[in-house]
């Protein structure tokens, strides 16, 4: 058999390139720098910005002024992006321009991305932070009002999450005209253990390989692997198998899983010497080690150059590490040879957009257009995140434009464009994205969908509520509509409502991994923890990296009453759990630091790098500096970087399991961030220590004598 490898390949080129593609930041509206009072910054990523109850800096501002009166304060609130390699680019930029007299910072909680893209040598290049304004250089930046008090329901009502939506851009998934994947549920520890049981098993060997090829073109990375397994188990000889589970370990972030298979399926095959150094090189690339990984790339395709996915990971390696030229004649010359790769499509319409080149990735970028829908998501993402990435909005306005009419009227380039700046929290742009697909089309779908989320954004849900009624009307098959109308029940505390529409919207969608994920929320608030946990368990299977999903299944069910020991074991049920970075910690949390595995070791060792170079930023402006965990999560690294430069550190973790007697008391509708309650005792906590810092009792008794 001969085995399928371009569109595996792209799926693992789609994965670092989604990464640094949500990474890009955009500006925010700065208002006029306070004067006279002082001045606090807090910076990170959601849990700062408030996502969940009312933020804490918000908080922080009207606690310090009941617990000081006669002084002024100004909080500003910096969104720096969702890890700490965004902190560290942003927070320069921020320290000269609010001039801070305490430095807060929380971040770190979803540091995976450090490991699939995000590089530490060559930020500036993968990243495109010029995309932003230097003023902000990355962040989105507000103050906060001290002088307004919050309502007695703001802190009292411990269900209410946030405004901001939860939908989430995803490309084509969010459009009615992508058609719905069927669910595929099957017993994946019994196949395991009975896949090459029965006498005439070695006839399924080709079967279970052709299953692998089947799940991985699905981008079920999981399944595949555990599919490879059985045929690996049932003909140990087969190379093939190894191959398949090499490429599924990759796209699951298990380079130590998928280093192994290489070497087992270059021992049992010639025709895969060349697969050890393309792992190895992959492993380099996701740390951000560019050129040592373009050097294997080339050994690699040296042995085997009739191999276009190497020539495409090449060509990334090539862009990671910022030498456009190099990728572009690489990609170039792979497009000669191969022109039908599909891997070596989007490799290519990167290279040429990062190198400026936008007319040539234009070309291929319409050529995309005949190919699969995953394939047309990955290098409208290539093409048009590299144009926001870079700050190009004109362009890129224009290239959709011309997209659209090429398309004879096809509203997708607009609304995918709309949707990346979305992502980025850049209304404004994604506003005016949607201007001309909303004159030609103002009822589709979509456009309504995304109105309703700025309203909901703004709290007016009753807007909301009738857009995305308009929204289901008008695709009464698509899942969207009854998705965003449970979610904003379900904020709105109508669980019963939330559980029916988002059931609709489940069976419009069977294989949408965030319609469980949100039911098994709403019905956790109802008291339903089997069924939760259940929807928890499909949501895995359907996306075994995804941290918030372990994380809020784990709070969940420990909170219920459940052993951590049924946790534990989730990973023999839900193939590819075990390389998830939130699964590592849990097990770490568990069993000791000792016991801390090699991935989630790397996140810990990355994350106080990134920390580290925080504490000597406060330390050249002069700032004190205030570092801490999250309500729910431990953070070793931020912890021993605290340690080494002598910044104050609070464990809100063991904090949050003393003050409050269930997780329900904290932890907003989003069952991850801490609801207005939860916010308000981290600010009690902050403003005592912020009080110390600046010795704020003293000049309340110099203020006062």
């Amino acid at each position: 058999m001969t085995p399928y490898s371009s569109r595996i390949s792209r799926f693992s080129l789609s994965l670092s390139l989604a990464a640094c593609l949500w990474l890009c930041a955009p500006s925010g509206a700065l208002g006029v720098e306070p004067d006279g009072s002082y001045r606090i910054l807090c910076a990170g990523d959601g849990f700062v910005w408030g996502m969940g109850g009312r933020r804490f800096p918000d908080w922080l501002g009207e606690v310090l002024r009941k617990k000081y009166p006669g002084l002024k304060f100004s909080v500003a609130t910096a969104w720096t992006g969702n890890n700490s390699v965004g902190l560290v680019r942003s927070l320069p930029s921020l320290l000269k321009e609010v001039r801070p007299d305490v430095l807060i910072v929380l971040s770190g909680g979803s540091n995976h991305w450090d490991t699939i893209g995000a590089p530490r040598d060559a930020r500036k290049s993968f990243l495109g932070w010029s995309a932003v304004p230097e003023n902000s250089a990355g962040a989105v930046l507000s103050w906060s009002d001290a002088s307004k008090d919050a309502s007695a329901g703001d802190y009292k009502n411990s269900l209410l999450s946030g405004c901001d939506p939860e939908r989430q851009a995803e490309g084509y998934n969010n459009l009615p005209s992508r058609r719905a994947k069927p669910w595929y549920e099957f017993d994946d520890s019994t196949q395991d253990k009975n896949c090459g049981a029965n006498a005439d098993a070695a006839a399924l060997s080709d079967l279970y390989l052709a299953q692998a090829d089947i799940f991985m073109r699905m981008r079920g990375p999981a399944r595949a692997e555990t599919s490879a397994r059985c045929a690996a188990g049932i003909t140990p000889s087969s190379a093939d198998a190894q191959y398949y589970r090499s490429f599924a370990f990759q796209a699951l972030l298990d380079c130590s899983w998928a280093l192994k298979s290489a070497g087992k399926a270059a021992s049992l095959s010639p025709d895969y010497e060349w697969l050890p150094d393309y792992s190895q090189a992959w492993r380099l690339q996701s740390l951000g080690s560019y050129d040592r990984a373009a050097d294997l790339y080339r050994k690699a395709l040296a042995a085997s150059p009739e191999r276009p996915e190497i020539s495409a990971e090449l060509c990334s390696a090539l862009c990671g590490g910022g030498d456009y030229s190099a990728a572009v004649k690489t990609c170039a010359a792979g497009l000669k040879k191969f022109p039908g790769d599909d891997s070596l499509l989007l490799a290519s319409i990167r290279a040429f957009s990062l190198k400026g080149d936008y007319s040539r990735a234009f070309e291929l970028l319409l050529s995309a257009d005949s190919r699969p829908q995953d394939l047309r998501e990955d290098c409208y993402r290539a093409f048009y995140g590299t144009l926001a990435e870079a700050g190009e909005s004109d362009d890129a306005a224009d290239y959709a434009a011309r997209h659209v009419k090429a398309l004879k009227g096809d509203r997708l380039p607009q609304l995918f464009l709309a949707r990346l700046y979305a992502a980025a929290k850049n209304f404004p742009l994604e506003r005016d994205s949607l201007k001309d697909a909303r004159r030609a089309a103002p009822d589709l779908p979509e456009i309504l969908l995304m109105d309703g989320d700025s309203a909901q954004r703004a709290c007016d849900y009753p807007a909301a509520e009738e857009l995305y009624a308009r929204a289901m009307s008008a695709a009464p098959g698509f899942w969207g509509g009854p998705f965003a109308l449970g979610d904003l029940a379900g904020r709105r505390g109508d669980y019963q409502k939330a559980k029916q529409l988002l059931e609709k919207a489940l069976a419009l969608a069977p294989s949408e991994r965030r319609i469980y994920r949100q039911l098994g929320r709403v019905l956790w608030r109802i008291g339903d923890l089997p069924g939760a946990l259940e929807n928890y368990r499909k949501a895995l299977l359907l996306d075994p990296q995804s941290e918030d999903t372990f994380k809020e299944m784990s709070d969940m069910a420990l909170d219920g009453g459940r052993r951590a020991e049924e946790l534990a074991a989730l990973a023999s049920e839900v193939p590819g759990l075990s390389a998830n970075p939130e699964y590592q910690a849990f097990l770490r949390e568990r069993k000791g630091d000792s016991a801390a595995t090699a991935l989630d070791g790397e996140l810990q060792s990355s994350l106080e790098k990134d920390i580290l170079s925080v504490c000597s930023m406060a330390r050249d402006s002069e700032v004190p500096l205030v570092l801490g965990s999250y309500p729910d999560k431990s953070m070793p690294g931020t912890a021993a970087a605290a340690k080494a430069c002598g910044a104050r550190y609070v464990d809100f973790n063991s904090l949050f399991r003393r003050q409050f007697k269930r997780r329900a008391d904290y932890i907003a509708y989003d069952n991850d961030h801490p609801n207005s309650a939860g916010y308000r005792f981290m600010a009690e906590q902050y403003a005592v220590i912020v009080g110390s810092l600046l010795q704020l009792e003293d000049v309340m008794d110099e203020d006062f004598q």
